[in-house]
């Protein structure tokens, strides 16, 4: 639970204001999950935030290759879901997306990490192993908060765009 509230008071720390911009300001969104949990991830922001407008296209089933990177524009955004930040695949697309000017928010677990350094904005998480007494071989490791940083975000988000349109 100590990671739950660690993830909560970091999340209320960062200043959402450059991610909802670069939300607001793509000509499209793109998500994608590295791996099962992420995946799914994606798939619940998608429905979350398309009541405030926004559409995201999951590429996460699709294979990553030459005919991505030719739809793919500058004027996009890319969001990469990915646990430690290091899995080869989730790596090599960001490097690319990089090299494209392609703007990038990451939501991964360590700060530290490849992909973390290379996205443009990264929001943080911690999502600890939980353990069972009876069974020590095998560590359970949580990912509700992942959902938590999505759901948060989306009321950042929210927040923010309400207070755009009043300002307009």
């Amino acid at each position: 639970m100590e990671n739950h509230i660690q993830t909560i008071e970091n999340l209320k720390k960062k200043d959402f204001t450059d991610l909802c911009t670069m939300m607001a300001n793509a000509n499209r969104i793109f998500i994608y999950g590295s791996g099962d949990i992420q995946t799914l991830v994606s798939s619940y922001m998608k429905l979350l935030f398309v009541h405030n407008g926004l559409i995201l296209y999951d590429f996460g089933a699709v294979s990553i290759n030459k005919q991505f990177y030719q739809i793919i524009q500058p004027e996009d955004l890319v969001l990469l879901i990915t646990l430690n930040g290091e899995s080869p695949e989730v790596v090599k697309l960001a490097k690319q997306l990089k090299q494209r000017n392609i703007q990038t928010i990451g939501i991964t677990k360590l700060r530290n990490s490849t992909v973390s350094k290379l996205c443009d904005e990264t929001i943080f998480f911690l999502n600890p192993e939980l353990q069972d007494q009876e069974d020590i071989l095998t560590p359970f490791e949580t990912t509700s908060t992942l959902f938590f940083v999505i759901e948060y975000f989306l009321l950042k988000y929210d927040a923010w765009q309400k207070q755009t349109n009043k300002s307009s």
